[in-house]
């Protein structure tokens, strides 16, 4: 595990801790299964006996960790295109014990977290994710998004604001490069974001040229911030 990843865990796990000492303090029991790699929480006896059976039962069915950990991660996703994000995330930290080396696993969490509002977190746990798997457009535009999500809350860092805004660019760019037929829809939303209104209506027109479509809402609020130039 290198530099970068041993931050990025530290940091979404000291998140996770405290979340979970913000609900206990309300009296309230915490799901750790609901928290990414199980929030790096202190196990029961009964959970620890939960994980062993449960490992027990995978490697029954298959012939490494790896495998078994690539089925639990199809499962998330599954589940997450149901809607059905609790279940999903369950899937996704069994996918995460079984190979903690699974780049799906931290993909699952990069969206949960990201549809949850917690940005830098999701931004966190996607280093981790493009650390093992660089190369996946797919994963680099999910990421980049989060990235983008998580500069436009940055109110009082100018540095740290840049800094992700140019994750995120780059990262668009590189999954652009790997998979130029395939555009990153939300390229435009970040750039919409971050008020470079001329860049986003030509994203839109390059998605357009390749047969995507933006939904009309984000046309008509990106309209309302520059009427789309007739050369695009």
């Amino acid at each position: 595990m290198n530099e970068l990843t041993r931050i990025a865990y530290r940091n979404v796990l000291a998140i996770a801790a405290g979340l979970a000492i913000a609900l206990t303090s309300g009296c309230a029991t915490v799901d750790i299964s609901l928290l990414p790699m199980y929030g790096d929480a202190e196990k029961t006896a009964e959970q620890i006996q939960a994980d062993k059976t449960y490992l027990d039962y995978m490697d029954a069915r298959f012939d490494d960790r790896r495998a078994a950990s690539k089925t639990a991660a199809r499962a998330g996703w599954n589940y997450w295109y149901a809607g059905d994000w609790q279940t999903a995330m369950r899937r996704f930290n069994q996918s995460w014990l079984l190979d903690p080396d699974n780049f799906d696993a931290y993909w699952g969490y990069v969206v949960i977290l990201g549809v949850q509002g917690k940005y830098r977190e999701s931004s966190d746990m996607g280093d981790i994710a493009l650390d093992l798997e660089p190369r996946n457009h797919k994963l680099l535009c999910d990421v980049a998004y989060s990235y983008g999500n998580y500069a436009a809350t940055i109110k009082f860092s100018n540095a740290e604001k840049e800094k992700y805004l140019q994750k995120a660019f780059a990262a668009y760019a590189q999954g652009a490069a790997i998979a130029p037929g395939q555009p990153c829809m939300s390229w435009a939303v970040t750039l919409y974001n971050d008020g470079q209104y001329l860049a986003a209506w030509e994203k839109v027109k390059q998605a357009e040229d390749l047969g995507y479509h933006y939904p009309p809402q984000f046309l008509k609020e990106l309209s309302g911030k520059l009427p789309r130039p007739t050369s695009l």
